[in-house]
């Protein structure tokens, strides 16, 4: 009740865009009602895209805007409301897309590549060999601007491997973390994510 008259609210100071996109995210996360979550959501993609506009050099906002998006393309998928969440999916990439100099940004390039695995994922069942493709380069790209101080792109990739049903090739990604991880000075890395999430229970002990 609070926020509704808050919906549309004209500002160009990005600080209280991301403060309001926030808000309404936050709200959509903790609502039981998807009509609720789905305005809410609607509403934190309109404030994160106008801060984006005016900050068009910064992960931050395409991140947070993709990520109501990603809520969105959830409540889509369990109504079975399949054109919505394609278009949903397909405007988190256009908002990435124009990220100024998106190629020299570790962050962006992460979260990018996790929304188009979720994005394969949801849509396709992780089948997609064109959006799979995406998401690999983009992790990949992440991977190289890590310096191999993150595991993150990694695990993603190896999950998507597994999911896709590779699971030779997701061995091979997380020893080529693990690896990584200790040239990069974590000499203690043992794949502790890997090994404490069910997704890799059946690889666990290849990876030993």
């Amino acid at each position: 009740m609070l926020l509704k008259p808050l919906e549309g609210y004209y500002t160009e100071d990005a600080e209280l865009l991301n403060r309001l996109g926030k808000a309404f995210a936050d709200t959509a996360k903790r609502s039981a009602y998807n009509d609720l979550r789905l305005t809410c959501y609607k509403a934190a993609v309109d404030f994160f895209t106008k801060g984006h506009k005016l900050q068009q050099a910064a992960w931050t906002f395409p991140v947070y805007a993709t990520n109501a998006l990603l809520g969105m393309a959830k409540i889509y998928h369990e109504q079975g409301a399949y054109e919505k969440l394609i278009n949903t999916f397909e405007q988190g990439l256009q908002l990435f897309s124009q990220v100024y100099k998106h190629e020299e940004d570790f962050t962006l390039n992460l979260y990018w590549g996790d929304f188009l695995v979720a994005y394969s994922g949801l849509a396709y069942d992780y089948r997609s060999p064109s959006i799979n493709r995406l998401a690999e380069e983009r992790l990949q790209r992440s991977i190289a601007l890590g310096n191999n101080y993150y595991s993150h792109p990694y695990l993603s990739l190896a999950r998507l491997a597994i999911k896709s049903g590779d699971k030779g090739k997701c061995v091979k990604l997380l020893l080529q973390c693990r690896a990584a991880m200790r040239s990069g000075g974590y000499d203690a890395y043992d794949l502790g994510e890997a090994l404490g999430d069910e997704d890799f229970r059946e690889i666990w002990d290849q990876l030993q």
